[in-house]
């Protein structure tokens, strides 16, 4: 009825829903790590959860992500909070950076407001985000705007209060992992940048789609989070996968 080790709760990296429909779920892309609510909304009416990997996307039984009717873009906040928080008014590209840096930060905004909500993300960041604040502070001051990112992470305890999951006696790993806005010339600049570091993977679109480069197989996921438990099978609960990717930028 009660338990003493809050920690054994936390039995994926995300947030598990209560719905028993989804009880079997173990998979996700992570493209939707800060808005999980609008990730169960778009795939309410699947008829099938990836459990044990993620399959192909374009399976009938996993649904269609990007029917408009399942978007979930309702937020906690009234629009007067959120206009506090994000500004009556944007005069230049820096305010955008503000915003940005005061939500990872928690430093107050120029509203003297603590900035708790990105429309990116649902609520306040992550704990294993702690791990990375001064570096995604320093680049979204200068206009590289973070969404989403995770920490690399090499065979901690599955019970490590920050970055644990899992059964006891685990130990968990993560690819670094950043998803970020950025201008044209910054990307043209990175693309330089990334010939030197064959080894990162990239996947870089614009919002109309007619730009579209990576160096990763186009239909094949790449899991970027996984456990090794005592006496199971290697549990891969978070993956890139290319087909969702171009889903969740519209």
């Amino acid at each position: 009825m009660w338990c003493d080790d809050p920690l054994s709760l936390k039995t994926l990296p995300w947030k598990a829903p209560a719905s028993h429909k989804r009880c079997a779920e173990d998979v996700r892309p992570i493209f939707w790590a800060q808005r999980p609510k609008s990730y169960i909304h778009r795939s309410k009416e699947w008829d099938d959860f990836p459990n044990g990997r993620w399959g192909n996307s374009s399976s009938p039984a996993f649904g269609e992500l990007a029917d408009y009717h399942l978007f979930y873009l309702r937020t906690r906040w009234k629009p007067e909070r959120l206009r506090v928080m994000w500004g009556e008014e944007l005069n230049c590209p820096e305010d955008v950076f503000h915003v940005f840096e005061c939500y990872l930060t928690g430093n107050r905004n120029k509203n003297g407001v603590k900035v708790t909500s990105l429309p990116w993300n649902d609520d306040e960041l992550a704990m294993e985000t702690s791990l990375l604040t001064q570096q995604l502070a320093a680049i979204n001051r200068r206009g590289v705007l973070t969404i989403n990112s995770q920490p690399a992470v090499n065979g901690r305890s599955s019970s490590d209060p920050v970055i644990g999951w899992g059964e006891k006696g685990g130990f968990v790993y993560q690819k670094a992992y950043l998803e970020f806005f950025c201008s044209p010339s910054f990307m043209r600049a990175l693309m330089t940048v990334l010939v030197d570091y064959p080894q990162v993977n990239y996947h870089i679109v614009n919002r109309q789609g007619t730009e579209n480069m990576t160096n990763c197989d186009s239909y094949q996921p790449i899991a970027v989070t996984w456990g090794v438990f005592p006496g199971m099978e290697i549990i891969q609960p978070t993956v890139v996968d290319p087909v969702s990717f171009h889903i969740w930028k519209v």
